[in-house]
């Protein structure tokens, strides 16, 4: 049975790294068969609930092909030296490569599964933003100790090369693999015709790491936020509930600014997922809800997915950001023209209004998993 190290941000995930581990477990399956895993979070404790609550979902995903499934203290040297001494492979697993502190825990981390001949790979990250030089070269060293790099999209491969410069290696590209997770969520639940008559708004307070020039006012775009949100329920005349992505903190914990949000609407049709959800759970409300507005970036992915019935406001760049990437990715982006809005710039927002049920083709998302396979199937 294969051995599983998986490091990354967990500790401080999301709901959308949350995914983002379930689509690994089941790309992994598919192409090693019954594995055991060994999960690196940063903050344990925090992670523990994850998989309390979301193990049942990772197991079907993975097609029961889980053996154990442990946790370890990816910021204790000697414990994670024990693990990677342990493992076959070691996995940088999704999220982006982004400026901070714990990017130098995966840098050693490589390093040592290097000088152990230990197989490593990163799947699905994205690259950036990361803010300073000292982890750009970070970046660079990470990649360079990585027998196979699969990033989420050519956007970040892009980024790679620039950074990287004359020393780029061999990387390809692919899709986030939430997209696997939403997936197998199709296949495991029946999704009623009759939605709920409700719009869903996985919103955040915006990251000004994120801004694309000085002279961006986070103030101002939260504030267009709140407009888009109360246009869109007055016209609809649907209630409106909050869905956080994030619960933690660390990370911008979603139901402090939602909660802002809410009293201010001051309305009893409007209401705030206070309590955590799972994973599975989440994905329910996004996959029955008549219509989401996604700003978060795996909301996006995944209400896309699994609804389709969207709104998405681009907090990104509005030409190279991830989430311009994803909807190119699966040809959304002329079919959503109605339904987007680059936050960042100057556009006019009243002509937003969910796009009509957007469907993936068929086979597409096949063809992204088949990237995956391929790459890992050459390991062995």
């Amino acid at each position: 049975m294969v051995k599983i190290a998986i490091i990354g941000w967990y500790g401080t995930e999301t709901i959308g790294d949350r995914a983002i581990l379930a689509g690994i477990l089941s790309i992994l399956n598919k192409a090693y068969g019954a594995y055991d895993v060994k999960l690196g979070s940063i903050y344990p404790f925090f992670t523990e609930r994850t998989l309390l609550e979301d193990s049942g979902f990772y197991r079907k995903c993975a097609n029961n092909g889980i053996g154990e499934l442990y946790l370890f203290d990816s910021q204790n040297s000697e414990v994670l030296d024990a693990v990677i001494k342990w493992c076959d492979i070691l996995v940088m697993g999704g999220g982006p490569l982004m400026g901070m502190w714990s990017l130098y825990m995966i840098e050693y981390a490589f390093a040592k599964a290097k000088r152990l001949r230990k197989h490593t790979l990163v799947l699905g990250c994205g690259v950036g933003p990361m803010i300073a030089k000292r982890y750009e070269r970070s970046l660079v060293h990470i990649i360079g100790k990585a027998d196979i790099t699969i990033f989420r999209d050519e956007i970040s491969v892009r980024e790679y090369r620039r950074i990287a410069g004359k020393h780029s290696k061999e990387v390809i590209s692919s899709i986030d693999p939430a997209v696997f997770a939403a997936q197998q969520y199709r296949s495991l639940h029946a999704i009623p015709e009759g939605k709920e008559m409700n719009i869903v708004a996985c919103v955040r307070d915006f990251p000004m790491e994120y801004r694309i020039n000085d002279e961006i006012n986070g103030k101002e775009i939260n504030e267009k936020v709140f407009q888009i949100l109360m246009d869109r329920k007055v016209k609809s005349g649907k209630s409106l509930l909050f869905l956080p992505m994030h619960y933690f903190a660390i990370g911008g914990d979603d139901r402090r600014w939602m909660n802002k949000l809410k009293y201010r609407i001051d309305d009893g049709d409007v209401a705030v997922q206070n309590t955590p959800l799972s994973l599975e759970a989440t994905l329910q409300i996004l996959a029955e809800s008549s219509e989401c507005v996604g700003m978060r970036f795996h909301s996006i992915v995944l209400q896309t997915i699994l609804n389709g019935n969207n709104i998405v406001l681009n907090y990104t760049h509005p030409d190279k950001g991830k989430i311009v990437g994803f909807l190119k990715q699966i040809g959304a982006y002329e079919s959503y023209q109605e339904s987007f809005i680059n936050l960042q710039v100057d556009e006019e927002v009243s002509h937003l209004c969910p796009a009509t049920s957007f469907k993936v083709e068929d086979g597409l998302i096949s063809e992204f998993e088949n990237v995956y396979l391929t790459a890992l199937l050459k390991l062995f």
